[in-house]
């Protein structure tokens, strides 16, 4: 036994969304139109077939739909992790971070802060403070999980400045 399934999704102004469904099996066929809107579900049939065929293509077309729309993917932090992203990758490792996710005491960084060269504004960020430790490889709008450092670095630096927030964290980056 061989069953063929044709799925076409229409996307119509707003909320509105047609799922059509061509179920072919062996030489039989029937039509099941679905559409979602803002007031509710229809269902059409075009053909009076098969009962219990039906009621599972729907069922079965209303997982697809409900499966596929899905919000956005939430980063799964352990307890005393943040994700943040390096926003400014300023000389001399003058590293400014945004922290993206996570609940960091909001004291820690500056809620609002414009570049006084630039006049970018940026939100929720600070001055890296743990400069020693910081990998290399992280580029600039790179995101990376991390954590608060209780220890601080001491190493050569050079001196050359580059504007970054007043407050400043000092930060263990996970891999």
């Amino acid at each position: 036994m061989q069953i063929v399934l044709n799925f076409s999704i229409i996307i119509l102004q707003g909320y509105k969304i047609m799922i059509y469904v061509n179920v072919t099996k062996l030489i039989r066929r029937f039509d099941i139109t679905l559409e979602f809107s803002n007031i509710g579900f229809i269902y059409n049939d075009k053909k009076d077939q098969n009962n219990r065929m039906k009621v599972f293509f729907t069922i079965l077309t209303m997982c697809f739909v409900l499966g596929s729309c899905s919000k956005e993917e939430s980063t799964n932090l352990e307890s005393g992790q943040f994700k943040g992203k390096l926003v400014l990758k300023g000389i001399c490792m003058n590293y400014v971070i945004q922290v993206v996710d996570g609940d960091l005491d909001a004291s820690l960084y500056e809620k609002q802060w414009v570049h006084p060269i630039e006049q970018q504004t940026f939100s929720n960020v600070f001055a890296l403070e743990s400069v020693c430790s910081f990998p290399k490889t992280i580029e600039q709008g790179d995101e990376f999980i991390f954590a608060l450092a209780d220890d601080p670095e001491n190493c050569a630096v050079c001196l050359a400045y580059s504007p970054t927030p007043n407050k400043r964290i000092s930060i263990k980056v996970y891999d």
